[in-house]
């Protein structure tokens, strides 16, 4: 399921569709124009959220309350582009997180040692990852047995791609 707030991208949409249908027919992919200020998110085990605007403010802090909201009980990625978006995006963390996860930051690894004609890209696209899991304690509550996070990562995706 993936939700943007414009049309802009609707054949984009269309493309990335046909090819799950063609090469990954057990993933189902559903594409949709949706405001998530007005129209929350469904739960989910696994929400990857790319470039949300944080920065922009406004109708940000209802969008990202959604998106934290509806992934509350597992793991989620922000990709985002700068420093400052990675600042701001925590401190919306802590405003909508009600079960304390744990964050973590990472630089992408992609940037690396990446120069164009010896010059560092004016704009490193999905710079910053930061990796938002339900914590400890809340595990605890949840599971008897601990997982590591690639463990539950890889349940989830087992979950998602089993045949229909």
């Amino acid at each position: 399921f993936a939700a943007d707030s414009s049309d802009s991208y609707y054949y984009e949409w269309a493309v990335a569709k046909r090819w799950f249908a063609e090469f990954h027919p057990a993933i189902e992919v559903h594409l949709q124009v949706q405001d998530l200020q007005m129209d929350p998110l469904p739960k989910a085990g696994l929400t990857i959220a790319l470039h949300p605007e944080v920065t922009r403010g406004g109708s940000w802090f209802q969008i990202m309350g959604s998106v934290i909201k509806a992934s509350q009980g597992g793991v989620c990625l922000f990709a985002v582009f700068f420093q400052d978006e990675v600042s701001t995006l925590m401190n919306m963390m802590d405003m909508y997180d009600e079960t304390c996860r744990e964050k973590q930051l990472v630089e992408n690894v992609h940037w690396k040692d990446r120069a164009v004609n010896g010059a560092t890209p004016p704009s490193k696209r999905m710079n910053f990852l930061v990796l938002v899991k339900p914590s400890k304690q809340h595990l605890a509550k949840v599971e008897t047995v601990e997982t590591s996070l690639f463990q539950r990562l890889g349940q989830l995706l087992t979950c998602i791609c089993r045949p229909k």
